[in-house]
């Protein structure tokens, strides 16, 4: 995994669906976040996903293949309100992807309580 200045790259969006939570749906945009933060639809078994999250420095990125030519990604940050995903309408983000989106947000919560931690054992 590539993780060299990971926090100084642009990952490519193209809408914001609310603060802390963007969709690209672009394919060339999908290209380069995917070659940048080196995602993959595979496992390490080599096994396809449909849906894969990954976390990447300060981000969340769930990945999700619509079918063999399409790729949707949604990049999850920290500031990300939760409670604000209920006013967010089912067209935009269904529900299925909204409890994903959750998950994912707390892989980044769970960083954050680390270092934290990390951070009181030093002091």
């Amino acid at each position: 995994m590539k993780t060299n200045n990971i926090n100084k790259r642009q990952f490519l969006t193209c809408n914001k669906i609310t603060n802390g939570l963007y969709i690209t749906m672009n394919q060339n945009k999908v290209k380069r976040n995917c070659k940048l933060y080196d995602l993959c639809m595979k496992d390490s078994l080599g096994i396809q996903h449909n849906t894969k999250i990954s976390k990447r420095g300060n981000i969340a990125i769930i990945s999700i293949q619509v079918n063999t030519n399409i790729i949707i990604q949604y990049k999850i940050a920290s500031e990300l309100n939760l409670n604000g995903l209920d006013n967010i309408q089912n067209d935009l983000l269904p529900k299925e992807i909204k409890n994903i989106v959750i998950d994912s947000h707390q892989l980044l919560a769970i960083n954050t309580l680390r270092d934290l931690i990390h951070c009181d054992k030093n002091m």
